[in-house]
């Protein structure tokens, strides 16, 4: 009787917990062997087995609580470093170029005439850990743009630009191109991202076309691009 009994234990306590399948056994014997009647070492296994049950539900609670809260402690590879994703809020942008006359004050009309080659070049608005020069090929594969990084375009400039009473300005030549919006993330300890700020960047479109280029007032100090259109401002 007892070896049936002894057997059946056996295999259920190594169901239950097979780290424990030799500790379980070597006490079995042991308890067979003191009692050869067989009552006493049953009645002592099965409290064992209690025992053993106890402990094995409390240790199945206890690790996957302890190991789940282990990453929290860990430190992302990638903390602190900037992740950059195009928002898609863009639109059309005229980009200072470097050709401009002189500042004059109001009331006047500046007249102005020079063949010069315009200059204008992609930028973002606050400092970023990659290249402008990546962040354009992306904009261009995102969006299908046909903006480039930088453009030069050499034409006879002439024009006349009247200055209000009171404001201080000059006459500026501006090339069309877009602005687009970049979400710029940090990575967190647990390496999730966090919202840092946002910024743009401004590249001009590739053709040289003169309907790309346009002339007006610009008030001192200066308005490197214009989001409403190429007008006097």
């Amino acid at each position: 009787m007892m070896s049936a009994h002894v057997s059946r234990y056996v295999h259920h306590c190594n169901g239950l917990h097979d780290s424990t399948g030799v500790l379980v056994r070597a006490t079995i014997r042991r308890n067979a062997g003191a009692d050869p009647a067989g009552m006493g070492g049953f009645m002592a296994i099965r409290g064992f087995l209690g025992r053993l049950m106890a402990v094995s539900i409390v240790a199945g609670v206890l690790v996957p609580v302890l190991g789940s809260a282990t990453p929290a402690f860990a430190m992302c590879a990638d903390t602190g470093k900037h992740v950059y994703t195009f928002t898609g809020n863009n639109g059309v942008s005229w980009i200072g170029t470097n050709v401009y006359s002189a500042w004059t004050q109001g009331p006047n009309t500046i007249h102005y005439t020079t063949t010069s080659t315009a200059t204008a070049s992609a930028s973002v608005t606050a400092s970023v850990s990659v290249s402008v020069s990546d962040l354009i090929t992306t904009a261009k594969a995102d969006f299908g743009y046909s903006i480039t990084t930088g453009t030069s375009y050499s034409n006879s400039w002439s024009y006349d630009i009247p200055i209000p009473n009171g404001v201080k300005a000059r006459a500026r030549v501006y090339k069309k191109g877009w602005q687009l919006q970049i979400n710029d993330k940090v990575i967190q300890a647990d390496c999730s991202s966090k919202h840092y700020q946002y910024l743009y960047l401004y590249g001009p479109i590739s053709s040289n076309d003169n309907a790309n280029y346009c002339i007006v007032r610009d008030s001192y100090p200066g308005t490197k691009y214009l989001n409403n259109g190429c007008v006097n401002h």
